[in-house]
């Protein structure tokens, strides 16, 4: 099977607060778990920054970083998308200055699947490409550096 990769090439940097307080991180969280934590987040002002998918015994498993921030900002999360979910939920939130933060690729029952973080931002365009066979990998890794991109974050499953 192909290896399956997702690229997410951010224009404009995206600032990280430096004030944050209170991290929290969640592991092996089952998919129900993961979406009340994520909710639970949401209604006690922390901000959901990093997530890591992979395979567990019988079901996917979550790990979640979130932060309590002074100046929360705004954002989504949402997991379970195939490829085209995935394209028509960031195109529609793009129209409403969501913009995505991380991505996590994997599998569930053979067919790829992601979760995905967004965070709203005024100034910031993503190019998003995701199960690329390894030799198209290289070849829009190559393209997009020579037009000046790099890479923001890389995710394989």
């Amino acid at each position: 099977m192909a290896l399956r990769i997702l690229i997410i090439v951010c224009l404009s940097y995206i600032p990280v607060t430096a004030t944050a307080e209170e991290p929290e991180l969640q592991l092996q969280l089952n998919p129900v778990i993961y979406q009340r934590q994520i909710t639970r987040w949401g209604k006690q002002g922390f901000t959901a920054t990093d997530l890591s998918v992979y395979e567990g015994q019988r079901a996917e498993r979550f790990a979640a970083l979130g932060i309590k921030e002074p100046n929360l900002k705004e954002w989504k999360a949402f997991h379970g998308l195939d490829g085209n979910q995935l394209d028509a939920r960031l195109k529609q939130l793009a129209t409403e200055e969501f913009y995505p933060q991380v991505i996590s690729g994997y599998e569930k029952r053979g067919e790829p699947r992601f979760a995905v973080i967004l965070n709203k931002a005024t100034e910031a365009d993503t190019i998003l490409k995701h199960s690329l066979p390894s030799d198209q990998l290289e070849f829009t890794l190559q393209s997009l550096k020579e037009e000046g991109y790099a890479p923001l974050q890389l995710d394989g499953y």
